[in-house]
């Protein structure tokens, strides 16, 4: 159940959302009262993406890259993209596949990216002719921060993703390095690190002095 004081916040988060990267849609609902937008809730994992402005990578073709292969692994990507972009699965697997996909795919600019499982609270809005989900709240929040944490080229897991796809790691990932960070002997976070793409001129592998 959602309280008084959540519901406050989630409004006022798509409120500001929908008005800097969809003006038109928000004028419809919030001053023509047209369309409509409906909250909820579901258990789904999370991948966050780093997208920088400047580098090696143009932001246009990572996000254009990163929605054929949301398609492609069955997931959901937040139209609300800035410096991080946002796709939601209902199968952590497919969110990991996605996530090593994308690594590989832009290796040479050394993205991070997060992943983190929970029971995210959305937003569907159908308004001025346009249709999309978007994501909310405390799980998007932390999703972000763990990508901040994460180094550049790797893939960054929270404890209860993680849990969830350890026996997948191998499978899906082949050889690769896995770091874990405790806290208080309790497992805090997780970091996969691909093997060094061989045309690459920059790994995380240097930076760990495994090449």
């Amino acid at each position: 159940m959602v309280g008084t004081e959540e519901k406050g916040r989630l409004l006022a988060e798509f409120s500001i959302n929908v008005q800097r990267h969809f003006p038109d849609v928000w004028r419809s609902l919030f001053e023509e009262r047209s369309g409509n937008a409906k909250f909820g809730s579901a258990q789904r994992t999370l991948v966050c993406v780093e997208c920088p402005v400047s580098g090696p990578l143009k932001r246009d073709a990572l996000l254009a890259s990163l929605r054929r292969l949301a398609r492609r692994h069955e997931g959901t990507v937040d139209p609300c993209a800035d410096e991080f972009a946002f796709v939601s699965f209902g199968n952590p697997q497919d969110a990991l596949a996605m996530a090593v996909e994308l690594q590989r795919l832009v290796a040479r600019a050394r993205l991070r990216v997060g992943l983190a499982s929970g029971r995210c609270r959305m937003a569907r809005c159908d308004a001025a002719g346009q249709a999309f989900l978007m994501l909310l709240g405390d799980e998007r929040a932390r999703v972000r921060t763990l990508t901040l944490h994460a180094a550049p080229g790797s893939v960054q897991l929270a404890p209860g993703a993680y849990e969830d796809l350890r026996d997948a790691i191998d499978s899906t990932l082949g050889s690769c390095i896995v770091m874990e960070s405790f806290e208080d002997d309790e497992l805090h976070e997780v970091s996969l690190t691909l093997p060094p793409d061989p045309m690459a001129d920059l790994s995380t592998f240097a930076g760990l002095g495994l090449t």
